[in-house]
């Protein structure tokens, strides 16, 4: 065997300005997510209606209509993506609900996935919307509360493991992506944030198990972890994803984003892939009396682009000489 020196190119994705149309018109992306807690009172108000329709993107949840249900009349600047509200009874009301609203600009950049989860919606974000390496999959969903009605004639208990189904199918099909995860989770997660270390893979347990991959790095006016907290956490684990409520510019304290008078929670959310968290300019909770949820408020960063620079670096390889096969072994045998 000899060594013979060899060269290999990578490649690393760092940010640079964005001179592109998109990055020069638009620097920035406006997004709303909020548990609106019905729709028909919302749109017959005319204020709340111009704040929905202020957002490139609102992900409105719990709006307790069913897909048909026209709001191009209400929103003609938005194209819009629908998941029913279901019945869970003869008599009352529909439960749950989605509803994204999309600015017509931004209809080049963006393609609904269909899905078969309930209470789910996905587009698909062009790279060439953040000119980012890979395409961004915004998820928009409502999850049930814990002992909802809604489980009675489900396969699963909580919802957010049909979230996780529904990530692990579109890594099946799309495979590399940035994802966005917004809506009512239903899941009070504390301060905690996951915090993945790839040389040091451990079970989820408990969160507050010095075993765990957790840390409290966010801040949060709620202090209570529940069961679909935990199941949010080991989501977050499982495909490295960041919490931004609580962690960044414009919602330093963690503001609750429920308030009532039976109580005050965070249980909606701004999530996305840790390694595109950087895009988040800021989040915050904005103050709302229409819903006892308020929107949480996400601006999101198209002025950059990721470029690729290529390195070369060399090292030296050992490279089999069969020919020399002999003289090796007679090498190996005198040095014993």
């Amino acid at each position: 065997a000899k060594s013979r020196s060899v060269t290999y190119n990578s490649t690393v994705s760092t940010s640079t300005v964005n001179a592109d149309v998109v990055g020069s018109e638009h620097p920035a992306l406006s997004v709303v997510s909020w548990n609106i807690d019905g729709l028909h009172s919302k749109v017959s108000d005319g204020d709340c209606k111009a704040y929905i329709g202020s957002f490139d993107i609102a992900v409105l949840v719990e709006t307790f209509v069913e897909e048909c249900y026209d709001v191009s009349h209400h929103f003609p600047d938005h194209d819009n993506h629908a998941c029913s509200a279901v019945k869970l009874s003869h008599q009352g009301r529909r439960s749950g609900g989605v509803i994204v609203l999309v600015k017509k600009w931004l209809k080049q950049y963006v393609e609904k996935i269909d899905t078969v989860y309930d209470q789910i919606i996905v587009l698909k974000l062009s790279k060439q919307l953040f000119q980012t390496t890979y395409d961004v999959m915004l998820i928009a969903t409502y999850v049930p509360p814990q002992g909802s009605k809604y489980y009675e004639n489900a396969e699963t208990n909580c919802h957010l493991e049909t979230l996780d189904s529904c990530i692990l199918h579109l890594m099946e099909t799309f495979h590399d992506f940035h994802l966005i995860l917004l809506g009512d989770m239903n899941a009070r997660t504390g301060r905690l944030q996951a915090s993945v270390d790839e040389d040091s893979v451990l079970p989820f347990t408990d969160p507050l198990s010095p075993n765990s991959l957790l840390c409290e790095t966010r801040n949060s006016q709620d202090t209570v972890v529940n069961d679909f907290g935990k199941m949010l956490l080991d989501l977050c684990l499982c495909f490295d994803l960041h919490i931004h409520n609580g962690a960044g510019e414009g919602d330093g304290d963690g503001q609750y984003t429920y308030v009532s008078e039976h109580g005050n929670s965070v249980v909606d959310y701004c999530i996305t892939s840790a390694e595109f968290s950087d895009r988040v300019q800021n989040l915050s909770v904005a103050q709302r009396v229409e819903s006892v949820h308020m929107p949480v408020v996400a601006t999101f960063d198209l002025a950059h682009k990721d470029t690729v620079e290529e390195q070369t670096f060399s090292y030296d390889k050992f490279v089999w000489q069969a020919e020399k096969a002999e003289e090796f072994v007679q090498q190996v045998l005198s040095d014993e």
